[in-house]
């Protein structure tokens, strides 16, 4: 066995493969990737951190731009390019696109049952050792997450969502009086008594994480349908369902106005409250603080379909309802949906998820809830005695409710 180095096809000196192989063997090494950050503002990929929470946003650490990637994806999958490495390799920086394309190859020979595809590949002058390739193996597991597009709950579509590549900020809000107008005045009179004023606030991101992985068997197993991809898109499901009980948390927290009637109760088959009372009362007391106008009321299914019951007051004037969100990763309907038309209420959406407490229905402007979507971050390892691999994955964002006048709800609506 030669202990000598050996020079690839790109010039660099490397350890004798096999030699190289033995060694990390007998220390057991394991093999971490650099660490990758999806930035959600310019939506890049970088490579490199200050420290392990801090991104280096430095433009010439772009390794993968998302933009061109998911374009260049959906011109594939729409039949209008047919050159799949070109696809897979979209907008990947000129250093990784080599990279990117030996990984590929290495994946089909891992198909084929060729375990130290890695290895040969070395052996052969390419330039990906293991620690190129967990690096390549990060951004395709990032680049997959990103571009997932689970959506089975809706209340992230409701509220006021940013991106960030900060992790804590400060902003201004006005404050009180906010009718600042000082109305038919004199020509002496002075207008401190209707001067705005601003107050401020703060908000930090929360660290939310998961770690996916596999063996050598299980990528090396030949499925009929795309695990992995399943896999991946299931994870990024997960991360859509908690970005948005973020949400619900902050909706559910919303102090109780009062109590509404029973929506339940019927006697001779004709309901004893009208269910548009409350929704009026609660909007009224949204206007009555002097803040805008609500148009949005936000419940579960049930209390939903017990207003949908509504006898006399609702049957018959049910229309305008949206089908609900197919889950895609079961392709079956989920519970949660927007009704743009609400029966006699001209001018608001009912939204409804499974999130929100049973039994409250609230009224409010629902852009007074502020979401951050912060950076994410991955880092892919690797043993090699077992041969297990592995990602690490962090992403970043919180929600704050920053008027709370715009939200009155009812509770125990339902008998």
């Amino acid at each position: 066995m030669s202990n000598q180095a050996y020079t690839n096809a790109n010039g660099n000196e490397r350890l004798d493969p096999v030699v190289q192989e033995k060694i990390m063997h007998e220390k057991g090494a394991l093999i971490h990737s650099e660490p990758y950050w999806y930035n959600p503002v310019d939506k890049c990929i970088y490579q490199g951190e200050h420290s392990a929470d801090s991104p280096n946003w430095d433009k010439n650490n772009i390794v993968l731009d998302i933009n061109v990637h998911e374009q260049t994806q959906n011109l594939l999958q729409a039949g209008n390019y047919s050159d799949e490495v070109g696809a897979a390799t979209a907008g990947y920086s000129d250093e990784m696109y080599n990279k990117v394309v030996e990984y590929l190859d290495i994946q089909e020979q891992f198909k084929k049952g060729n375990k130290n595809a890695i290895n040969d590949n070395l052996a052969q002058g390419g330039m990906l050792d293991r620690r190129d390739y967990a690096n390549v193996k990060t951004l395709q597991v990032e680049s997959r997450i990103v571009l997932a597009k689970p959506e089975a709950h809706v209340l992230l579509n409701i509220v006021d969502r940013t991106s960030t590549s900060e992790f804590s900020f400060k902003w201004y809000k006005i404050g009180t009086p906010f009718d600042a107008i000082v109305k038919k005045v004199s020509d002496q009179q002075t207008f401190h008594t209707g001067s705005l004023k601003y107050t401020t606030d703060t908000a930090a991101l929360d660290i939310y994480g998961s770690e996916i992985g596999w063996t050598w068997e299980f990528k090396n197993e030949t499925f009929d349908v795309p695990i992995l991809q399943h896999h991946l898109q299931n994870l990024e499901g997960q991360f859509d369902r908690a970005r948005n009980e973020t949400v619900a948390d902050v909706i559910n927290a919303v102090a109780i106005t009062g109590g509404g009637g029973d929506w339940d109760a019927v006697t001779a088959n004709v309901n004893d409250d009208n269910p548009i009372t409350d929704l009026e009362a609660l909007a009224d007391a949204v206007v009555a603080a002097d803040l805008g106008s609500p148009n949005t009321i936000i419940s579960n299914k049930a209390v939903y379909r017990a207003f949908q019951k509504s006898t006399p007051w609702i049957v018959g004037n049910t229309v305008g309802i949206q089908s609900p969100v197919v889950n895609p990763i079961s392709y079956q309907p989920t519970s949660n949906y927007i009704a743009n038309t609400v029966p006699i209420m001209d001018g608001f959406r009912w939204v409804i998820d499974n999130l929100i407490t049973a039994e409250q229905v609230t009224v409010c402007i629902p852009s007074s809830i502020r979401f951050w979507d912060g950076p994410q971050r991955t880092i892919s390892w690797m043993h090699e005695q077992t041969d297990e691999e592995g990602t690490i994955y962090k992403a970043y964002w919180t929600s704050k409710l920053v008027e709370t006048a715009h939200f009155k709800k009812y509770a125990s609506i339902l008998s």
